[in-house]
């Protein structure tokens, strides 16, 4: 983690202007942890396809956080559910999302946070 610029007044006002946005979106979203407990694993989504989801994400994926609070990922994308088989489990988990330093994107501007991503419970 970038902790210098993570600390910037400026790049603290984005995300909390992100975090907040992102609080307003209903249901699940791109950056969303997902629990399967027949496997005890944790996945993050990766894609919002309308009705279904697909996981693939872990800790250490890459999430940009866009100011309007949804996330994009780049990486590998891995099984695709029907949002049907999800149900929050009301709770949160840690998870890391980044933004360009002072919301000025270029070469070397990556500024990594962490924030609380809600938690999805996988049923059959």
């Amino acid at each position: 983690m970038n902790n210098e610029k993570s600390l910037n007044p400026k790049n603290i006002q984005i995300m909390a202007i992100a975090i907040s946005n992102r609080q307003k979106i209903p249901g699940p979203r791109v950056g969303d942890w997902v629990y399967n407990p027949s496997t005890e694993n944790y996945s993050r989504i990766v894609h919002d396809y309308g009705s279904d989801i697909q996981i693939g994400g872990s800790q250490d994926s890459s999430y940009f956080l866009y100011n309007s609070g949804w996330e994009e990922f780049s990486g590998t994308c891995l099984t695709v559910y029907p949002k049907t088989r999800l149900v929050d489990d009301n709770r949160t988990k840690a998870a890391f999302v980044w933004i360009f330093h002072e919301g000025s994107a270029g070469a070397g501007r990556r500024v990594d946070m962490e924030i609380q991503e809600r938690v999805y419970r996988l049923i059959d």
